[in-house]
């Protein structure tokens, strides 16, 4: 609650790891709120792992363009998730948090590829640099963004999927060189 927010963006938060996204925007919900009670902060994962299902859900009917398969993509990732921890636990926000925002990009890339649409590619872009400050796993979003290009079979690589990857390599060497927030032996 008493750490300032612009601290979270050039240290490491207050477990030893670098997740500047996920505790700014605990720290703005308290200031907005003016509650984090254990209540608030269980609900945040759970919105975040239903938010993820329906990204889930609109990538499946983009892809197959039928109701069915998104509503049973849906309803398996909302009803037998596979870290279940990610949904329970008040400190796993980052995780829903990421995931959502991995998603987002991939939709948005997709959309974007198909209308061929500049600002749909810049907020892919944006998406994907914020996974990775949500949680360190996110900078693999780069990588999702450039698996999607490679399996839809096109001749040549769109220069968007490089900068996915470019922003994916960048955040890896943002995080790695982060200074320590109190490392003691």
């Amino acid at each position: 609650k008493a750490t300032p927010i612009v601290q979270f963006w050039y240290q490491e938060g207050p477990y030893g790891d670098y997740r500047p996204l996920h505790y700014t925007l605990w720290r703005l919900l308290y200031l907005i709120t003016g509650d984090l009670s254990p209540a608030f902060l269980h609900s945040l994962p759970l919105a975040g792992h239903t938010l993820c299902g329906l990204l889930v859900g609109l990538l499946a009917a983009q892809a197959s363009r039928k109701l069915l398969p998104a509503l049973l993509a849906t309803a398996l990732f909302v009803l037998a998730p596979f870290a279940f921890d990610a949904v329970l636990w008040v400190s796993s926000f980052s995780y829903p948090l990421t995931t959502a925002l991995a998603l987002g990009a991939l939709l948005l890339y997709s959309l974007a590829r198909e209308k061929d649409d500049r600002v749909l590619h810049i907020g892919a872009l944006v998406f994907t640099a914020l996974a990775a400050l949500a949680y360190e796993g996110g900078v693999v979003t780069g990588v999702l963004i450039f698996l999607y290009e490679l399996l839809r079979d096109r001749r040549t690589l769109s220069r968007w999927a490089w900068g996915h990857g470019a922003i994916s390599a960048a955040a890896v060497l943002l995080i790695a060189g982060r200074p320590a927030h109190d490392r003691r032996p």
